[in-house]
């Protein structure tokens, strides 16, 4: 019997074109016109003004807060809800996370880090410091959670007073944009990563990509993750590389995934409504909206649960049935290696992680799909 997984690729024959194309002209490494052209279909996209594609948004966030000036012992504000490799790529700069709650939607709760910034702050020399630690904190990376987004109107006023650079993880997040000003994510904050990974939206196989309004930023980004080779046919290297370009054969996977991306976000708000219609009466669980001020891509859907179910109850119900759903993300600071870290009163994540799931959401799922699991969701009984 068929399993319904939560986030699968789609790919067709035009992916396959593309990447045997690639196969035969020989590029298949880090060199490569299909590289720039996939730079410029993001930037296009996104309406980004500049863009570096790299191996993969884990290697994106880790350039991307070096760039933005993170140094070893500084501190990196944080969302505790999130993906390990956004809190490993503060620890690979030699920094430290100080971890944030997470609102009702999961994202990052800026009134809390708002209070933080204004009660567990001071400023010397127009930098900001921690005055639990007296360490700078350099950043604050915001993660758009499953497509939706955190509103970043108020923080990035203050953060720029406090000069703390903001790094948006939008590696969850192409196709999502602000209905206010139709601003994409990544756009918002000083610089914006993306993830292309098999689970994404879109996918190139492996890849991410770095963007931002700040030239430098993305100069920099590019000679970093070039081994920080300088220009010219001398090896000539003047401080530490990395090797995170992405292959000319992802690339090529990327441009074609990029251009059907409008299709496949017509298709994620038809399975985001279909869920949120046929589970609107359903007294146990219940779809986290999305909510007015953006237009998400609907990668993943959440559900919550209302009452006192347990979620590894719920779980095993539908893996039972050939449903394959997932919890949210495990709250970092909960983490082992993470726990010696400072985190600033979390209390909803800790009770978010026990009431959400991760709903089956991929582009190719089937109405007989979507009826079968909120058919079991709607039958389900204590």
């Amino acid at each position: 019997m068929k399993k319904i997984f939560v986030s699968e690729p789609v790919l067709d024959s035009k992916d396959l074109k593309v990447v045997l194309k690639s196969i035969k002209t020989g590029y298949v490494s880090s060199v490569g016109n299909n590289i720039y052209i996939f730079e410029d279909e993001i930037k296009k996209f996104t309406k980004a003004k500049f863009c570096v594609a790299c191996v993969n948004g884990t290697s994106a966030l880790q350039i991307a807060l070096k760039v933005a000036g993170v140094k070893k012992e500084d501190e990196v504000i944080t969302p505790t809800i999130t993906f390990a490799a956004t809190i490993n790529s503060i620890l690979y700069n030699g920094a430290n996370p100080i971890f944030m709650d997470c609102d009702k939607y999961l994202n990052l709760d800026v009134r809390k880090t708002l209070e933080f910034l204004d009660k567990e702050t001071y400023s010397f020399n127009k930098k900001t410091y921690n005055k639990k630690t007296n360490k700078k904190i350099s950043a604050i990376i915001v993660v758009h959670m499953y497509g939706k987004l955190c509103e970043l109107t108020e923080l990035t006023k203050i953060c720029k007073k406090k000069n703390i650079k903001i790094v948006e993880d939008a590696a969850e997040s192409i196709g999502s944009f602000y209905k206010k000003n139709k601003i994409h994510s990544g756009n918002v904050g000083d610089i914006g990563c993306f993830s292309f990974n098999g689970n994404k939206i879109i996918t190139s196989g492996s890849g991410g990509a770095i963007i931002s309004k700040n030239k430098k930023y993305i100069d920099k980004a590019r000679y970093l993750i070039n081994q920080a080779k300088s220009q010219g046919e001398d090896y000539i290297h003047n401080e530490i590389g990395y090797n995170f370009r992405i292959s000319n054969l992802h690339a090529s996977l990327g441009i074609s995934q990029i251009r059907k991306l409008k299709k496949f976000l017509k298709i994620k708000k038809i399975i985001y409504d279909c869920y949120c219609k046929k589970l609107l009466f359903n007294k146990n669980f219940e779809i986290i909206k999305n909510d007015h001020v953006y237009n998400s891509n609907n990668w993943i859907n959440i559900l919550k649960i209302k009452n006192k179910i347990k979620r590894n109850i719920l779980l095993n119900y539908l893996k039972k049935n050939n449903i394959e759903p997932r919890p949210i993300w495990h709250p970092m600071h909960k983490q082992r290696y993470c726990k010696k870290y400072q985190s600033y009163k979390i209390k909803k994540a800790i009770e978010m992680h026990k009431k959400c799931i991760c709903l089956p959401s991929s582009v190719n799922l089937s109405k007989k799909d979507m009826q079968k699991i909120t058919k079991l969701l709607n039958n389900f009984k204590i």
